[in-house]
């Protein structure tokens, strides 16, 4: 029997949240302070942020930056990243 693909991801518990991108997708998940990590469809890490405490994400038209935000309940900040260099 073969595995499931997604056993590559690992266990992704509390997912905060999640976009589709046009080469993969991006999850925030995790408790506090959450892990945000960018996949190909091959479900390859692309990307990997700091952790921070962030439940909502946001992507540019182009997919170039990124808006991290914590909303709703938490007290967190909105931060913005250069997706490929990841400098705040």
């Amino acid at each position: 029997m073969e595995k499931n693909t997604f056993d590559r991801v690992g266990k992704i518990n509390n997912i905060q949240d999640f976009t589709f991108l046009k080469n993969g997708f991006c999850v925030i998940y995790g408790n506090q302070p959450t892990d945000v990590i960018i996949y190909n469809f091959k479900l390859e890490i692309i990307n990997k942020f700091p952790k921070g405490i962030r439940n909502r994400i946001y992507f540019n038209e182009y997919e170039s930056y990124v808006a991290m935000a914590g909303f709703d309940q938490l007290a967190g900040d909105i931060e913005l990243w250069e997706v490929n260099t990841k400098k705040n």
